[in-house]
């Protein structure tokens, strides 16, 4: 039975752990292993049973919505021929249409860690929909406040974080936003029945787990990427290697409203 690994980035800058130069030994390994990205629809399908995914396949995603993922992940991506699912927290990104250079064309950020809260440490909703029309990138919600950062921090409305943080990027990017990610890992079981009904097509719940065909398509599993070295990949991914040890069940929280 095949399984779906999905590996989750946050920054990608040269002041970070995982620099450019990081991401793309990451790529030209999994390229090299013969790895190919899924679309959205195709995990749904892989998940369901209506479609199993062939072996090596696995979906790439960015959480956050930083202004890195425009200035250096993009064009790596394209580089490699791969494609992510870009996951934005609504609240955070900026109005502006401007698209800053991407390091392909000589852009650059200097210091993410000082901008990381600011509203330059952010994509533009130019910037997203820029990506998004390249094909590169998908779109899903990462709520609408992300519970400012703290874990501690309880959401806000349901329709708020779920419905309008779809329709926002939908509307602002004129592409459809078929994923969610909830913040942290941490489930609000009394919302989470209602994400299909609010038009998401797949979900991640937790932050590690390999997505075997029978797998909720609304309860997914995603491995956070923290280590640079591509053995860690090798451990995460080969058949064979010293794995994960398997799915670890998500945090429960209880909304408060």
């Amino acid at each position: 039975m095949s399984v779906v690994p999905v590996l989750t980035y946050h920054h990608v800058a040269p002041d970070r752990d995982i620099t450019p130069e990081t991401l793309e030994k990451h790529l030209l390994w999994l390229k090299g292993q013969g790895y190919r990205t899924l679309r959205v629809s195709d995990l749904e399908r892989h998940a369901d049973g209506t479609k199993p995914a062939s072996e090596k396949s696995l979906v790439l995603t960015f959480d956050d919505a930083y202004a890195d993922a425009w200035v250096y992940a993009h064009p790596l991506l394209k580089k490699h021929g791969m494609t992510a699912v870009l996951f934005i927290p609504t609240a955070f990104p900026t109005m502006s249409s401007l698209k800053r250079l991407t390091s392909e064309d000589g852009g650059s950020i200097s210091d993410t860690r000082t901008l990381e809260r600011g509203l330059d440490g952010f994509l533009s909703w130019g910037e997203i929909k820029a990506m998004a029309s390249s094909g590169v990138w998908e779109l899903g919600s990462h709520t609408l406040s992300h519970r400012s950062f703290h874990p501690e921090t309880p959401y806000g409305r349901m329709d708020d974080e779920l419905v309008v943080s779809r329709q926002v990027i939908e509307s602002r990017t004129g592409h459809p936003c078929p994923a969610f990610a909830w913040p942290w890992g941490q489930v609000v079981p009394e919302w989470a029945v209602c994400l299909g009904k609010c038009g998401y097509r797949v979900a991640f719940a937790s932050e590690a787990g390999l997505n075997e065909t029978g797998t909720d398509p609304l309860r997914l599993g995603r491995f956070m990427v923290r280590q640079t070295a591509v053995s860690w990949l090798k451990r995460m991914l080969l058949p064979g290697a010293s794995g994960p040890a398997g799915k670890s069940r998500p945090t429960v929280r209880t909304a408060k409203r």
